[in-house]
């Protein structure tokens, strides 16, 4: 049986080495403010990705509410032969507008998109690389076993950190991340701390920041438990109109 290290090592040998990757997925996401049924909400967010070395990549995510998917928020970023690319329904005036990295704006999309913006193109190469999955590389990472996961068999790694607890299953044949699940408490004090963090980032827009800002810190503790579903390939033909978006006007 291989070892956390072992497992997480091929992950990040895997990412770093495919010619192209592309996954359709959904996070998930449950926040418990109480006992009580209605104390529990649950939002959903699908996303897209798309790469292909060196230089194309498009990720695409959307916050799922009511009415038709045209009026749900949208966000997306970009790259091509013509350059990069950033586009959000939370701006003012919504509309294409280049931006002098991907990485910035994927950084400054972290928080609104769960994470879910850093994981893989992280793995991809698009942070410098790092096989640091979600904290699971440090001390304290179990692996709990092998389960199924859509049809296949999978690598159930835990890890423990400040704010709950994370999992991720790996497929075992191809090392390609199928599901994450992280169960975190959020306090008032981290809510101040990560506000703070979020609005020194470079990469963050007026737009952006001036959302970020609308919104107060919480006042009262609460759980949030996060599911992220992949669907992954690795070295498949993608098309460069992949890489052309034309959000909605």
């Amino acid at each position: 049986m291989s070892t956390p290290k072992e497992i997480l090592a091929r992950v990040a040998a895997t990412y770093a080495s495919c010619r192209s990757y592309r996954d359709i997925g959904e996070a998930a996401i449950v926040h418990v403010r109480g006992p009580r049924p209605w104390h529990r909400s649950t939002s959903r967010s699908p996303f897209q990705t798309a790469f292909v070395r060196p230089h194309r990549f498009l990720f695409e995510f959307k916050d799922m509410t009511v009415g038709p998917s045209e009026e749900w928020p949208h966000h997306a970023v970009w790259q091509n032969g013509t350059g990069s690319f950033r586009w959000s329904t939370l701006d003012d005036a919504p509309g294409v507008e280049t931006c002098s990295s991907v990485e910035s704006e994927l950084g400054a999309f972290a928080g609104i998109s769960h994470r879910v913006s850093r994981r893989i193109p992280g793995l991809l190469g698009l942070f410098g690389g790092s096989a640091d999955v979600d904290g699971l590389s440090g001390e304290g990472t179990e692996l709990v076993g092998i389960e199924r996961i859509d049809e296949r068999e999978a690598w159930r790694l835990r890890a423990p950190f400040p704010e709950g607890v994370s999992s991720l299953w790996v497929d075992v044949e191809r090392a390609l991340i199928l599901r994450s699940f992280e169960h975190r408490v959020f306090t008032p004090e981290w809510s101040r701390r990560m506000r703070e963090l979020q609005l020194a980032h470079p990469g963050l827009s007026d737009e952006m920041r001036a959302n970020l800002e609308s919104v107060p810190p919480i006042e009262v503790a609460f759980t949030s438990q996060t599911t992220t579903f992949y669907r992954p390939e690795i070295d498949v033909a993608i098309d460069d109109s992949a890489f052309e978006l034309s959000p909605p006007r």
